[in-house]
Protein backbone atom coordinates (compact mmCIF):
# COMPACT_ATOMS: atom_id res chain seq x y z
CA UNK A 1 0.00 0.00 0.00
CA UNK A 2 1.05 3.71 -0.75
CA UNK A 3 -0.29 4.54 2.58
CA UNK A 4 2.02 4.98 5.38
CA UNK A 5 -0.27 4.47 8.28
CA UNK A 6 -2.36 1.93 6.20
CA UNK A 7 0.68 -0.39 6.46
CA UNK A 8 0.12 -2.61 9.84
CA UNK A 9 -4.22 -2.64 8.55
CA UNK A 10 -2.68 -3.96 4.64
CA UNK A 11 -0.61 -6.53 6.38
CA UNK A 12 -3.36 -8.27 8.61
CA UNK A 13 -5.41 -8.08 4.93
CA UNK A 14 -2.86 -9.73 3.12
CA UNK A 15 -2.13 -12.34 5.63
CA UNK A 16 -6.29 -13.23 5.88
CA UNK A 17 -5.69 -13.38 2.36
CA UNK A 18 -3.50 -15.92 2.00
CA UNK A 19 -5.66 -18.00 4.32
CA UNK A 20 -8.91 -17.13 2.85
CA UNK A 21 -7.81 -16.53 -0.63
CA UNK A 22 -9.82 -19.49 -2.26
CA UNK A 23 -12.93 -18.11 -0.74
CA UNK A 24 -12.60 -14.57 -0.63
CA UNK A 25 -10.88 -11.48 -2.89
CA UNK A 26 -9.05 -8.86 -1.64
CA UNK A 27 -8.69 -6.15 -3.53
CA UNK A 28 -6.07 -2.83 -2.88
CA UNK A 29 -8.28 0.30 -3.16
CA UNK A 30 -5.52 2.27 -1.86
CA UNK A 31 -4.67 4.25 -5.19
CA UNK A 32 -6.57 4.39 -8.48
CA UNK A 33 -2.97 3.61 -9.90
CA UNK A 34 -1.41 1.67 -7.42
CA UNK A 35 -3.75 -0.27 -6.20
CA UNK A 36 -4.60 -3.71 -7.52
CA UNK A 37 -8.33 -3.28 -7.95
CA UNK A 38 -10.25 -2.95 -11.21
CA UNK A 39 -11.73 -0.14 -12.83
CA UNK A 40 -14.77 -2.00 -12.14
CA UNK A 41 -14.10 -2.67 -8.61
CA UNK A 42 -13.07 1.29 -8.12
CA UNK A 43 -16.46 2.38 -9.62
CA UNK A 44 -18.39 -0.05 -6.75
CA UNK A 45 -16.19 0.86 -4.21
CA UNK A 46 -16.86 4.60 -4.69
CA UNK A 47 -20.26 3.86 -4.53
CA UNK A 48 -20.57 1.79 -2.12
CA UNK A 49 -18.31 4.55 0.12
CA UNK A 50 -19.54 7.82 -0.45
CA UNK A 51 -23.03 6.57 0.42
CA UNK A 52 -23.99 7.52 3.96
CA UNK A 53 -27.53 6.28 5.17
CA UNK A 54 -27.55 9.25 7.28
CA UNK A 55 -27.48 11.97 4.23
CA UNK A 56 -24.37 12.96 3.00
CA UNK A 57 -21.19 11.37 2.79
CA UNK A 58 -18.94 11.99 6.04
CA UNK A 59 -15.60 9.61 5.90
CA UNK A 60 -14.31 7.23 3.67
CA UNK A 61 -13.06 4.36 5.31
CA UNK A 62 -9.60 2.44 5.11
CA UNK A 63 -10.89 -1.20 5.33
CA UNK A 64 -14.42 -2.58 4.12
CA UNK A 65 -15.62 -6.03 3.69
CA UNK A 66 -18.46 -6.84 1.09
CA UNK A 67 -20.67 -9.58 0.98
CA UNK A 68 -24.24 -10.87 -0.66
CA UNK A 69 -26.82 -9.98 2.15
CA UNK A 70 -31.18 -10.88 1.81
CA UNK A 71 -32.88 -7.76 2.04
CA UNK A 72 -36.71 -8.88 2.73
CA UNK A 73 -36.06 -11.68 -0.66
CA UNK A 74 -34.10 -9.28 -2.39
CA UNK A 75 -30.47 -9.99 -2.43
CA UNK A 76 -27.89 -7.01 -2.21
CA UNK A 77 -24.83 -5.80 -1.33
CA UNK A 78 -23.74 -5.61 2.33
CA UNK A 79 -20.99 -3.82 3.55
CA UNK A 80 -19.28 -3.30 6.97
CA UNK A 81 -16.57 -0.54 7.07
CA UNK A 82 -13.84 0.88 9.20
CA UNK A 83 -10.85 3.76 9.96
CA UNK A 84 -8.02 2.28 11.98
CA UNK A 85 -6.75 -0.40 12.79
CA UNK A 86 -8.31 -3.84 13.91
CA UNK A 87 -6.94 -6.34 15.63
CA UNK A 88 -6.37 -9.30 14.07
CA UNK A 89 -9.25 -11.90 15.53
CA UNK A 90 -11.83 -9.12 14.89
CA UNK A 91 -11.24 -8.81 11.22
CA UNK A 92 -10.95 -12.55 10.82
CA UNK A 93 -14.00 -12.56 12.36
CA UNK A 94 -15.41 -10.42 9.56
CA UNK A 95 -13.92 -12.07 6.98
CA UNK A 96 -15.71 -15.18 7.92
CA UNK A 97 -18.35 -13.24 7.90
CA UNK A 98 -18.75 -12.25 4.55
CA UNK A 99 -17.83 -16.15 3.07
CA UNK A 100 -20.96 -17.10 5.39
CA UNK A 101 -23.38 -14.33 4.18
CA UNK A 102 -21.91 -14.72 0.46
CA UNK A 103 -22.72 -18.50 0.17
CA UNK A 104 -25.92 -18.49 1.79
CA UNK A 105 -27.16 -15.76 -0.35
CA UNK A 106 -25.66 -16.06 -3.84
Amino acid sequence: TGCYGCAAQAERVISLGEIYGEDAVFYDLDDDYAGTATADILEKYYEGFYYDPNGEPNYIATTGVFTLINDGGEVKIGWHSWEGNVDDSEMESWVKDIIYYYHVNK
